[in-house]
C-alpha cells in the first residue's frame, strides 16, 4: 500500500489544507490529457493531479492563469505531505511558482496553522513518521525550474483559441525572402534556398549559433541567434522607475541588449549590407501567456529550447558581384555597437575653471576646462500648434577637453531631465520662426519621451575653433543657477569576432 492509499484510509478531512476530495471532478480546458485528479481547491477551478507520463509527480492546475496553468509541486505524495508539514496549506504550493522567497515567507507569517490544521498535521506525522520539508520553497522552485513544461500533454481544448485565449498560435508557413521576414505572412519575392551551417561559437559571454543562411536572388540572408540564461536577464526587468543613468547602465549590462552589428564576406568579397531586423525571446513569466509569437516560431522551427532567453538577429547582404554566385565561403564579422558608460558628475559653476573626470574602464583622466557659461532661451513658437507650452530656458556650457576626444566617443549631459510641457495659457498669433541664439541660427534637437524632453543639443555656429565644445543643459521654464552635469563615454565592451561560417 503506497503513501496515498494509506492517507486515504485515515479519517482526516484534507479540505483543511485547501484541497477537497470529491466523488466527481470537472475537467477544464487546461487539465492535462488523461490526468488523475486527486483534489480541488474549490475556488477558480484550481485542482491537483498526477499525469501518467510523469508517474507520481503532483501538479497544480490553475485555469485562470491563461497560458501558464500547470506547474509541478511535489515529486510524489510523500513529499507533498512533508511540504504541508512545512507550509500548512496547498495554496502556498499552488502560488509558489509566482512568488519570490520574501513573498513566500510573508505568507507563512500571515497564515499560521489553525487548530484543525495543527491536529491533522500531528496525525500525519504520527502515522507516517515524516519530518517537515527543510526548505519547502527551495524544493518547489527547484522542481519547477528543472521541469520542461512543454512536455505536458493537453487535450485539443487547450489549443482552441475560444477556450483558451492564451493558446499558442500555430506558426505560418516558413518562408525566408530577401525583403521579408521569417514567415509567409505578407511576404513578397521568391524564398531563398536554405544552406544549413549550424555554426556555433562563443562571443561576449554568450553561446551563439548560425543555424542556416538563405541564398536569395538578390543576396544572402544570415540568421544569428544567441542563447542566454533568463535569470541573467530578469534581474534587469524591474518595474521600478529608473533614472536615465540607471537605464543606460542596465542597457549596457543586460545581455539581451548586446547591440550587435554584422558584416559579411561572400567568397572573399564584402557583401553589401542592406538592412536587417532583430527580436528577442524571453520565457513568459507566470500569467503572461505565450507571447512573442514571431520569436517563438523561429525557435521552434530550429528546435531550440524556449526555456532560455534568445537574441534573434537577421541581416541581409547583396551579392558582391550583383548576381547569385555559387556559395563557396562566408565569413561573418560581429561587432558591438558602442554603449553608454556614465562617468563623473560635476556641477557648474565650478571652483576655478577645470574639472577632472575619469574614464570608467581605462581609468584615464580627462580635464575639462570651462570657458563660458551662459543662460540661453530657445524660441519654441513653432511648436505652439500642439497646444502645449514647452520649456525654453537652458544653460549653455563652452569647454575644452584634454586629451582630445572625438565627439562620437563621449557626450556631456544634464543629470536632470527637462521640465515636462504644460498646457498653454496664452495663444500667440505669430507664425513659425527660426531658433535664434546669439544672433546666429543653430540647430535645436529635443530628445525626449514619455517623461518629456531630457536634453538639448545645440549645433556649433560656423567659425568656432574645433577644440571648443558646447553642451546644453535640460530645458526648464526658469533658468537654473547650478547645473549638475555628467560625462558619458561611448565604448564597445567586447572585441570584434570573425566567424568562418562556410
Amino acid at each position: 500500500m503506497n503513501t496515498y492509499e494509506r492517507f486515504q484510509k485515515m479519517k482526516i478531512d484534507f479540505a483543511c489544507f485547501g484541497i477537497q476530495q470529491l466523488a466527481h471532478y470537472e475537467n477544464y480546458y487546461c487539465t492535462p490529457n488523461d490526468a488523475v485528479i486527486i483534489g480541488s481547491a474549490g475556488v477558480d477551478g484550481i485542482h491537483y493531479c498526477t499525469i501518467p507520463e510523469f508517474g507520481e509527480m503532483i501538479f497544480a492546475v490553475s485555469p485562470m492563469n491563461f497560458g501558464d496553468c500547470v506547474h509541478p509541486i511535489a515529486r510524489n505524495f510523500e513529499d507533498l505531505l512533508r511540504l504541508l508539514l512545512s507550509c500548512v496549506d496547498m495554496a502556498a504550493l499552488e502560488q509558489c511558482y509566482a512568488w519570490d522567497e520574501e513573498e513566500y515567507k510573508a505568507w507563512l507569517i500571515d497564515c499560521p496553522a489553525t487548530k484543525e490544521q495543527a491536529q491533522a498535521l500531528a496525525a500525519i506525522q504520527a502515522e507516517f513518521g515524516l519530518e517537515p520539508m527543510e526548505d519547502a520553497f527551495a524544493y518547489v522552485k527547484h522542481l519547477q525550474r528543472e521541469f520542461d513544461l512543454s512536455k505536458i500533454p493537453y487535450t485539443e481544448d487547450y489549443y482552441d483559441i475560444d477556450m483558451n485565449p492564451a493558446a499558442p498560435k500555430p506558426a505560418p508557413e516558413w518562408k525566408v525572402t530577401f525583403r521579408g521576414d521569417f514567415h509567409s505572412v505578407d511576404q513578397q519575392g521568391t524564398p531563398g534556398i536554405p544552406v544549413q551551417t549550424n555554426k556555433e561559437f562563443r562571443w561576449a559571454g554568450i553561446d551563439w549559433v548560425i543555424p542556416e543562411v538563405y541564398a536569395c536572388e538578390e543576396g544572402i540572408v544570415v540568421l544569428t541567434l544567441g542563447k542566454i540564461d533568463p535569470a541573467e536577464v530578469r534581474k534587469y526587468m524591474t518595474g521600478e522607475t529608473k533614472t536615465q543613468e540607471e537605464i543606460e547602465r542596465m542597457d549596457a549590462e543586460c545581455p539581451l541588449n548586446i547591440h550587435l552589428r554584422c558584416a559579411a564576406k561572400v567568397n572573399g568579397s564584402d557583401g553589401v549590407y542592406c538592412g536587417g531586423s532583430g527580436m528577442a525571446w524571453m520565457p513568459p513569466m507566470p500569467g503572461e501567456g505565450s507571447g512573442y509569437d514571431d520569436a517563438r516560431w523561429v525557435l521552434e522551427h530550429y528546435g531550440f529550447d524556449t526555456n532560455y532567453a534568445w537574441i534573434i538577429n537577421r541581416d541581409n547582404y547583396r551579392w558582391p558581384s550583383g548576381t547569385r554566385p555559387e556559395l563557396n565561403s562566408l565569413d561573418v564579422t560581429i561587432t558591438q555597437r558602442p554603449v553608454s558608460l556614465s562617468g563623473a558628475h560635476f556641477k557648474t559653476p565650478v571652483d576655478g575653471n577645470t574639472v577632472k573626470v575619469q574614464h570608467p574602464l581605462s581609468g584615464k583622466i580627462y580635464t575639462l576646462t570651462i570657458e563660458d557659461l551662459k543662460h540661453e532661451e530657445a524660441d519654441m513658437r513653432n511648436m505652439q500648434s500642439m497646444g502645449l507650452e514647452f520649456p525654453t530656458k537652458y544653460t549653455q556650457m563652452e569647454y575644452r577637453i584634454e586629451p582630445e576626444l572625438a565627439a562620437r566617443q563621449y557626450r556631456i549631459m544634464d543629470c536632470k531631465q527637462s521640465d515636462e510641457p504644460r498646457p498653454m495659457k496664452i495663444t500667440r498669433a505669430e507664425g513659425p520662426a527660426e531658433v535664434q541664439i546669439n544672433g546666429e541660427t543653430a540647430a535645436i534637437g529635443i530628445i525626449g519621451g514619455a517623461d518629456g524632453p531630457t536634453a538639448v543639443f545645440v549645433g556649433r555656429p560656423a567659425g568656432k575653433t574645433s577644440q571648443l565644445r558646447m553642451a546644453s543643459s535640460s530645458m526648464c521654464f526658469e533658468h537654473v543657477d547650478e547645473v549638475e552635469w555628467r560625462i558619458v563615454f561611448l565604448e564597445k565592451l567586447h572585441d570584434d569576432i570573425t566567424v568562418q561560417v562556410i
